[in-house]
């Protein structure tokens, strides 16, 4: 369809109203790539465009897109219609603490730890660490905050992947000698593959 994400080259909103019987507003679940007016990248979603279309809009596919002008009036008004899944990865909403604490019982938890662009700090995980500590570490390892982060680190140790924390190449080892602070922690295999110790060949010998 030429009203499909497939077709690059459609950005003129004005020519939905010309072509409607054409246009293509959803994409079926068995489809692994979304083929629907939703999730063409051109186009910029207006207040005018959302409440214009809001009855032919796939909003499981909108949920993804990056070009909408997030606010939470605009969640709040579709709440009930929006993927939460997918919301919960979209790094573009404005989070907040405030804002992830307002959709506490909406966002899928599973999905909000992997997302890199909440202000993931102690108290913040502290605060909702009974709605992920069931994924055991391999959930906290896809997420570089918290191997980046050294407050973290050191406050949900006995949580995290400490394969993956020993192979990161970003930490201060030197400036907080951390190789003798975590001595009990650090897995000498993932040190084996950080690059920042692999640039010196005598620190293994």
């Amino acid at each position: 369809s030429l009203f499909s994400v497939s077709c690059r080259a459609f950005a003129d909103v004005n020519l939905i109203d010309e072509f409607l019987p054409e246009v293509v507003w959803t994409s079926p679940d068995s489809e692994n790539t979304c083929n629907c007016l939703s999730c063409n990248p051109k186009i910029v979603w207006t207040d005018e465009l959302f409440g214009k279309y809001e009855n032919c809009i796939d909003f499981k596919a909108l949920s993804f897109t990056e070009k909408i002008p997030w606010s939470e009036k605009l969640i709040d008004k579709y709440i009930d219609r929006w993927d939460w899944e997918n919301l919960s990865f979209q790094p573009n909403l404005p989070w907040s603490e405030q804002f992830l604490a307002k959709y506490e019982h909406y966002w899928e938890w599973d999905y909000i730890i992997l997302n890199e662009k909440i202000p993931w700090t102690v108290p913040l995980v502290e605060k909702y660490f009974h709605r992920f500590d069931h994924l055991g570490s391999s959930a906290f390892e896809s997420n570089e905050v918290f191997t980046n982060t050294i407050e973290i680190i050191e406050e949900f140790a006995d949580h995290l992947c400490w394969h993956t924390i020993s192979r990161n190449p970003d930490l201060p080892w030197e400036e907080m000698r951390l190789l003798e602070k975590w001595k009990d922690r650090i897995e000498w295999r993932g040190l084996s593959q950080n690059e920042y110790f692999l640039r010196d060949p005598q620190f293994f010998e």
